[in-house]
């Protein structure tokens, strides 16, 4: 489904069978998307983690879209992870760092932001991290109110 934030309403939505994966015909659907919004401007696309694919990330790159996804945890997203990074204090248990590079399998480099949460002060967090691509575009993460740890 593709939403139009302002309004909240329904822009596109395709039924499809429930053994469909959510990249299947994704560029399709975005390029449907499009057409139905005509000369409207996308601000931002949003995507889940069932988009993450280089295929899909280099269709909104090529339009030259501003977007944030979710990243799958494969393992040199994990290996980013637990290497040593300078993690960013937004507020009391939250934490954010980001990367810029090219990992294995994507034709070019991209920027992840990953965000923390201490399951000791935020026990209602989920009990994992979470990782978006965003694209290079995008304002890059840090100001006068945000302090290293």
């Amino acid at each position: 489904m593709a939403f139009l934030a302002e309004t909240r309403r329904v822009v596109n939505a395709w039924m499809r069978p429930g053994n469909t994966v959510s990249l299947s015909n994704a560029t399709h659907f975005l390029q449907e998307t499009f057409d139905i919004l005509g000369s409207k401007q996308v601000g931002l696309v949003r995507a889940d983690s069932g988009f993450y694919s280089d295929g899909f990330l280099c269709s909104l790159e090529d339009r030259q879209l501003c977007y944030i996804t979710a990243v799958k945890f494969y393992q040199p997203i994990k290996t980013l992870l637990t290497s040593p990074q300078q993690w960013i204090s937004v507020t009391k248990g939250i934490n954010i760092c980001q990367w810029e590079g090219q990992l294995p399998g994507w034709s070019r480099p991209r920027r992840l932001v990953a965000v923390r949460q201490d399951m000791d002060i935020r026990p209602k967090a989920g009990g994992k991290s979470s990782c978006w691509m965003r694209g290079l575009s995008l304002m890059p993460i840090g100001s006068a109110l945000m302090s290293p740890i």
